[in-house]
Parts: C-alpha cells; sequence; structure tokens
C-alpha cells in the first residue's frame, strides 16, 4: 500500500521527498520484502532525493529478516563507504545485524572493526548488536569482551 501511494503521489504530480521514501522503505522493511526495498532505493536517485543514512539503514532492516539478505545490507554499505552517501552509526548497526541474524559473525565482527577506521561513532546499540551476532553463533564470551570494550570506553 505505501508504494502504491508513492505511484499516487507521482501520477498527480506531488514529489515525493525522502520522508514519503524512507516510509515505503519502512513499510518493505515490516513486510520483509528486501527486493522491493532494492527498487525504491535506487528510484530515488532518480528523483534527485539525497540518499542519507536513514535511507539506507532503512533498506538495510529490510535485509535482517527470516529471508533477509546479508549480502545485500554489505553490498549497501560499501556503497556508504565508497562516498555515495554520507554513512553513520545507523547503517553499520544495521549491516552489522544483518549479518548477525544470519550466522556471519566474522562479517558481523569486520563491520565492528571498520567502524573505527570510518570514524562511525559505536554507541550502546552497536555494542549489543554485535554481543547478539557473538551470542547466536556461541561464541558468549566474545560478547562479554565487547560489553567491556563499552565499558572502557574505547
Amino acid at each position: 500500500q505505501a508504494l502504491q501511494l508513492l505511484c499516487d503521489m507521482r501520477r498527480i504530480r506531488v514529489d515525493a521527498d525522502g520522508t514519503s521514501f524512507t516510509a515505503v522503505l519502512g513499510a518493505c522493511a515490516h513486510g520483509g520484502e528486501w527486493m522491493l526495498a532494492f527498487e525504491v532505493l535506487h528510484q530515488i536517485a532518480d528523483c534527485h532525493i539525497e540518499r542519507d543514512d536513514t535511507l539506507y539503514q532503512t533498506a538495510m532492516t529490510a535485509c535482517r529478516g527470516p529471508y533477509g539478505q546479508w549480502e545485500w545490507a554489505l553490498q549497501l554499505l560499501r556503497d556508504i563507504r565508497d562516498g555515495r552517501v554520507a554513512g553513520c552509526t545507523k547503517s553499520y548497526n544495521s549491516a552489522m545485524g544483518a549479518c548477525g541474524m544470519r550466522g556471519q559473525l566474522d562479517r558481523a565482527l569486520q563491520i565492528f572493526h571498520d567502524m573505527g577506521e570510518a570514524s562511525a561513532e559505536k554507541d550502546a546499540l552497536t555494542y549489543s548488536v554485535v554481543s547478539s551476532a557473538c551470542t547466536r553463533s556461541g561464541r558468549w564470551q566474545l560478547a562479554l569482551h565487547c560489553w567491556r570494550e563499552l565499558d572502557e570506553g574505547r
């Protein structure tokens, strides 16, 4: 329905903005429609709307569900790193979450490590996401190590 509303806006010549697209991407994420989320994300460029971290993070959320595609989340993160969008903590957390939920602990840990190099600030959610990925993979000791890092203020 959200996508239909976006199409209706175009039909009656009402310009969609970033908020409109974020709402559509959120509906895609809620419905587990990761492929549709990627189509919408590419349509945004055609509308000359700046793709920001919120749009990317919302699209990545669609990659986390039971049929999620952690590979696509990593591609979106690469887009951010390549300078196509100003990335920050939310996108890194979403990509980590997509990897962690699909059993890709090594990739989640790499993203966690890369945040420091990318000057993306690690917040409490970052540590929660990475520790959840560790725990899902049976590596609870590593999860404790991550929490210790937060406690030490690194």
